[in-house]
């Protein structure tokens, strides 16, 4: 055994549209791995989701060691920003995994742009460099 205890959750947000400037979070879920039913953070049913709230839920992010999303690096983290503190978001997003970048990098999908994902990968991981080596065709396993 390695000993090593980690706090792994998934975390969702849905919206009343896609620009944090002119919608807002109306639901999000975290779902820790170790547990059955997701925490939900909402303001009533079909409300948008109060400050309060969405400081709330970015405690319990905060408290994970890990956060996995799918998109949350281009959809969700922006709404979170604009509803909480930009640097509290910042530093959740560092220690988070996104699933859709992973599974651009694994297959190679670059978008409806030639090289559009590859460009948008931090410059520094080992799947930006992947992904950037499948766009330009110098990928070796």
């Amino acid at each position: 055994r390695w000993g090593l205890v980690m706090s792994v959750v998934m975390w969702d947000v849905e919206t009343t549209g896609l620009n944090p400037d002119s919608a807002a979070m109306t639901v999000g879920c975290v779902l820790p791995l170790d547990a059955a039913e997701p925490e939900t953070f909402h303001s009533g049913v079909g409300k948008e989701m109060t400050a309060a709230t969405a400081t709330e839920m970015l405690e319990r992010l905060e408290a994970a060691d890990t956060v996995v999303t799918f998109n949350g690096a281009a959809f969700d983290f922006k709404f979170l920003a604009a509803a909480t503190d930009a640097d509290r978001v910042a530093a959740v997003a560092k220690k988070s995994i996104d699933l859709l970048l992973c599974a651009a990098a694994a297959t190679g999908y670059v978008g409806g742009q030639p090289g559009a994902w590859p460009r948008a990968m931090p410059s520094r991981t080992p799947v930006g460099d992947r992904a950037r080596a499948r766009a330009a065709g110098t990928f070796r396993r």
